[in-house]
């Protein structure tokens, strides 16, 4: 997976569909993390990654003889990003941010937002309920409304660098006696070449 591509996906369409610019969301945890910002913003947390399964090695022959194996390693990862949405306001609960959430919840789902999203190896799974979760700071009251998203990935690695593959075995079978001199199961020696 290219993490590079896949944050800015994340945050270009959060911004798109919040309807808020795009130098106002941010990764939690980067450098652009502590630059001042402007009201409302909205911060975006990377929480889980996790693996579905095992991933998979997949085979494949190549009429080439020089390169008679490709092989890829491909596997499933499942990706949760907590979105916040915070506004200086003077106002409780949802008047302040719930429209911008209320944005992204229901926007992320249009077919054009999804189609995008797929275009750059991630798939909308899941958005979680909405938490409201106002506090004051400074005399001020500050509104924040927070989600998780769960989106699915794909990673696909192709070893170009695994070009070997086995010409010749040779099995040979002996059957060998025990010190008493009853005969043993058969003994069998491999010998590889590649």
């Amino acid at each position: 997976m290219d993490w590079a591509t896949i944050r800015e996906t994340i945050r270009s369409t959060i911004g798109y569909v919040a309807g808020v610019a795009s130098t106002d969301i941010r990764w939690v945890g980067t450098p652009e993390a502590g630059t001042w910002h402007n009201s409302p913003h909205i911060d975006l947390v990377l929480s889980r990654v996790a693996a579905v399964g095992v991933d998979e090695s997949r085979y494949e022959y190549l009429p080439d003889p020089d390169d008679a194996v490709k092989m890829t390693q491909a596997g499933q990862w499942e990706i949760t990003v907590m979105v916040r949405v915070e506004a200086d306001s003077q106002v409780n609960g949802e008047e302040a941010v719930g429209q911008l959430m209320s944005n992204i919840r229901t926007r992320l789902r249009r077919p054009e937002i999804l189609s995008a999203l797929q275009t750059n190896g991630l798939a909308l799974a899941r958005i979680e309920d909405t938490i409201n979760a106002d506090f004051v700071t400074q005399d001020r009251m500050v509104s924040l409304a927070q989600t998780n998203l769960l989106f699915l990935a794909a990673e696909s690695d192709y070893l170009d660098d695994f070009s070997d593959f086995i010409e010749n075995v040779q099995l040979d079978s002996d059957t060998l006696d025990d010190p008493a001199g009853d005969p043993e199961d058969p003994q069998i020696s491999i010998l590889v070449q590649s």
